[in-house]
């Protein structure tokens, strides 16, 4: 198990440990890799809110913004859920952690194979943007997912680039004052709260997702979910339900660098 340091100094020692990064990288994710996954040839990109987040998911080599709506909105706890279902068709999941937020045996709930996650833990906001940056040119990712802050257009473009050229997703964890801040991801999302069904009901959590932006999507749509507490499952509401959307996948054990 490699940890990466977080408070390296001098110019010398943050070199090395950028290399030592990207060696591990590159290890765990040879060893986790499977083959490529293929592109959609022809996907709508204007398909429903639901089926974007429960179904097929966001195109391959996109960057999609999850903006919370509030406090504990459940914003991270959806981003996760549905990179579970990406990973059910394969690849590694890379989590861009500079806090420690992410708590394994909750990812494992949420479906996540911790088999084939890897987390990295950077020093700085420049350090976190250059691992960004690796996990998504990596073929064998298939989803990078963490907060991202203070991005310029710059480096959209950079994260883009990335994300294009090793076919994986970047799922951007967008705080509630960043709802109105520039964006060049292909696709936005703001998670809100909603009260939850209460007794006789199993006990869940609604969440409302508003599309603020897709390309080739009018803005606007609104879907509510349903997140199981007890099973991690994240489903449509009733109402509004598909049988057709497939299930979550499964978990082991993970990888930390």
């Amino acid at each position: 198990m490699y940890t990466y340091p977080r408070h390296a100094t001098g110019a010398d020692m943050i070199y090395a440990s950028r290399l030592d990064l990207i060696r591990h990288l590159r290890e765990r994710t040879a060893r986790i890799a499977v083959p490529a996954r293929p592109r959609r040839a022809d996907g709508p990109r204007g398909e429903g809110v639901g089926r974007l987040l429960l179904g097929q998911g966001p195109e391959p080599g996109t960057l999609v913004e999850w903006v919370a709506g509030g406090e504990g909105c459940g914003a991270v706890t959806l981003a996760l859920a549905v990179a579970a279902r990406v990973l059910g068709r394969g690849g590694a999941c890379v989590l861009v952690d500079p806090v420690g937020e992410f708590y394994p045996p909750a990812l494992a709930r949420l479906g996540v194979p911790l088999e084939r996650t890897v987390i990295v833990r950077p020093g700085s906001p420049r350090d976190g943007l250059w691992a960004w940056e690796q996990a998504l040119r990596c073929p064998g990712v298939a989803v990078a997912l963490g907060p991202a802050a203070g991005l310029t257009d710059r480096h959209y473009y950079r994260l883009q680039l990335a994300a294009e050229a090793g076919g994986g997703l970047g799922f951007l964890l967008r705080p509630p004052a960043l709802c109105d801040a520039p964006s060049r991801a292909a696709v936005r999302l703001r998670v809100s709260a909603r009260p939850g069904p209460g007794p006789p009901h199993p006990p869940s959590r609604r969440l409302s997702v508003e599309l603020l932006h897709c390309r080739g999507a009018a803005a606007g749509a609104t879907v509510e979910l349903e997140l199981d507490h007890e099973t991690g499952d994240v489903r449509l509401v009733p109402e509004l339900a598909d049988p057709a959307l497939p299930s979550r996948g499964a978990a082991g054990e993970p990888a930390v660098v």
